[in-house]
């Protein structure tokens, strides 16, 4: 069985007191650019910055929007995690950034979309979320998962709408 490190996924207004109540020990911010974080007490962080656009947005002045290069930072993140760490990952709402990295952190960790989806399913907050197409797209080319994470919806776990669990 392959291990998976335990998630959780906050907007960024709850970062710090997430980080208290589930005891994290690794946190990945992502965040626009420009946008003051709390003090974190957990020794390993990483800040990805970048706007929480689709490929529609690419060509826009000021625009930064996901890249290859974040989505391995992800990967390489989730990858060096030890089994005794908790890892918050959070952006700005807790609805699209952080949930698309919980999934890609998860595909990264097991190299298998439908074990990384039945985990994300598990730590997902009860409210709505809407994972980062982009985001899952470069993820789905970089893990070579064939359009396996961008195909999963809510009508794969009997729900409508936009990923509500």
């Amino acid at each position: 069985m392959v291990w998976l490190p335990d998630i959780q996924i906050s907007d960024l207004r709850s970062a710090s007191s997430s980080e208290t109540k589930f005891g994290a020990t690794a946190i990945l911010s992502i965040v626009d650019p420009d946008t003051a974080l709390p003090c974190f007490r957990a020794s390993r962080r990483w800040t990805l910055t970048f706007h929480d656009v689709d490929d529609s947005f690419d060509n826009l002045p000021g625009i930064i929007a996901p890249s290859e290069h974040h989505i391995r930072a992800i990967i390489t993140y989730a990858r060096s995690l030890a089994a005794s760490d908790r890892m918050l990952i959070h952006c700005h709402a807790g609805i699209s950034r952080s949930p698309a990295a919980a999934l890609i952190a998860l595909a990264g960790i097991t190299r298998c979309a439908a074990t990384a989806m039945s985990a994300l399913h598990r730590i997902v907050p009860a409210d709505c979320i809407e994972p980062n197409s982009r985001m899952l797209q470069l993820a789905d080319t970089l893990l070579g998962m064939e359009g396996a994470l961008t195909a999963f919806s809510p009508q794969d776990h009997g729900q409508s709408g936009p990923f509500c669990w």
